[in-house]
């Protein structure tokens, strides 16, 4: 059983995730398993993306690199870089693709990383606020009056009835902005080891709050 409180956030950014990533030129939007080839959509493909361009993604936690195999005009398929295989699996639709810079593998994400095998969760007096992170820079969010242990069961990205988005992180910063119907809440904050401590400012009502997150590790 689900234990949701109703109130619910919509993250939507399309914004880098990390301050060192490249220029931002599409996503993921088919993945042939059998054939091994990802076509990533982009509006810009004719201009930016020729035979051999170098995009890449981040999944497992590093640079993905994907090198263009057959350019279109919104389109191009790619091909996982051959050293990196055994990252196909963790690709997935909608992830964002990069234009490739040049040593983006040695460059550090993040000073202060995000834990992603697990849950940060915010105690209210009613309910508990959660937030997921995934590799690929997706967020989601939910409240509930359920524990952590019980929420992860069904608290998945795939799930797309619950709150999602993009967050991004420069150093101990993260940032993201949450949007629903009747406005948007914006989260600002810093990474401290096993925390977040997050100053969270409602448009709605004008209402702000300093907010701790504290991570627990649950599968």
């Amino acid at each position: 059983m689900k234990h949701v409180v109703t109130f619910i956030f919509f993250i939507n950014i399309c914004i880098p995730l990390f301050a060192s990533d490249g220029e931002l030129i599409g996503r993921i939007c088919e993945i042939n398993k059998s054939g091994k080839e990802i076509t990533v959509q982009s509006s810009r493909a004719a201009e930016k993306i020729s035979m051999g361009t170098k995009l890449y993604v981040h999944a497992g936690g590093k640079p993905v690199i994907l090198i263009a195999s057959f350019p279109m005009m919104t389109v191009a398929k790619c091909r996982i870089n051959s050293g990196q295989a055994s990252y196909f699996n963790e690709l997935t639709k909608n992830m964002p693709v990069y234009l490739y810079i040049p040593g983006i593998e040695k460059i550090p994400l993040s000073t202060a990383p995000v834990h992603y095998d697990g849950l940060y969760q915010c105690k209210e007096k009613d309910y508990t606020s959660f937030l997921r992170f995934y590799s690929d820079g997706t967020v989601i969010n939910v409240s509930s009056t359920g524990t952590a242990e019980q929420i992860i069961k069904w608290f998945k990205a795939s799930d797309k009835g619950l709150s999602s988005g993009k967050y991004t992180v420069n150093g101990t910063s993260i940032k993201f902005s949450a949007t629903s119907g009747s406005g948007v809440v914006d989260y600002v904050g810093k990474i401290d080891g096993d925390k977040m401590i997050l100053d969270v400012y409602s448009h709605i009502n004008e209402f702000s709050r300093n907010s701790e997150y504290t991570f627990i590790k649950v599968q």
